[in-house]
């Protein structure tokens, strides 16, 4: 199911919202929104919480970070870990426009705090 709606939002390419929280993604799954995200270039808001992305967050945001129009990020919830902080980074760096980035109740713990200090 997942992988199927991961595939289809391919050939979406001027989608500006998706809301895929509480999904309980695969790895799979992820693998397919990253490339779903790289095809779109026009998505301002994101949410993806609750779907136990866990290290497999970090292909998604390394995907975001190609993007330069998120707005909005929401990826509370997903278990995510120290190894996603530099592609966070990224993301935070490549989105100027972005407003609003959520990582509450993950695993991030002092990643969060060296993320701050390297944003340009």
């Amino acid at each position: 199911g997942g992988v199927r709606v991961a595939q289809a939002l391919q050939s979406i390419c001027t989608l500006k919202s998706l809301d895929l929280g509480d999904n309980v993604f695969s790895q799979d799954v992820s693998s397919e929104l990253a490339a779903a995200i790289k095809s779109n270039k026009c998505l301002e808001l994101l949410w993806l919480q609750g779907n136990n992305l866990q290290s497999s967050a970090v292909v998604i945001l390394e995907a975001l970070s190609e993007l330069s129009t998120l707005k909005v990020l929401n990826m509370n919830n997903n278990q995510i870990g120290r190894e996603s902080g530099d592609a966070l980074v990224s993301v935070i760096n490549s989105n100027i426009e972005l407003k609003e980035l959520r990582f509450g109740n993950n695993k991030l713990g002092t990643a969060v705090t060296d993320c701050v200090f390297m944003i340009n």
